[in-house]
């Protein structure tokens, strides 16, 4: 397995549940490659050069399971915080403006108090 680069690509919403089960493809794909490796048992010499490049060859492959499943988590992590941003848009419309007055009140104490502990301590000078 090769060096590994992430990159960013967009897909169309209604096309995400087909790119999500390719990639998941892909990993079953290796997975059973994976699993075949392992059934066949290890080397009549347990101790040699074979066995060495077999087990190389399966830590590989769990490997890309790995990176494509976690591939796939964070996408669908990605995907479900987008939906709760969207939850959460309707309720920021529907504030009254006594709630937005409360929050800028608290906003601006909050600025003040941090402009306050910027302050330098007057020397007496």
């Amino acid at each position: 397995m090769g060096q590994r680069i992430n990159i960013q690509y967009s897909v169309e919403m209604d096309d995400l549940t087909t790119e999500i089960g390719r990639l998941l493809q892909e990993a079953y794909n290796q997975h059973k490659s994976v699993t075949a490796d392992c059934e066949t048992g290890p080397t009549e010499v347990v101790l040699s050069y074979e066995t060495l490049e077999k087990i190389d060859h399966i830590r590989l492959g769990l490997a890309s399971i790995d990176h494509r499943l976690d591939d796939v988590a964070t996408i669908i992590r990605g995907y479900l915080s987008y939906l709760a941003q969207l939850a959460e848009v309707p309720s920021e419309q529907s504030e009254t403006p006594e709630s937005l007055e409360n929050k800028l009140t608290s906003f601006k104490k909050l600025m003040e108090a941090t402009a306050n502990k910027d302050e330098v301590p007057d020397q007496g000078n």
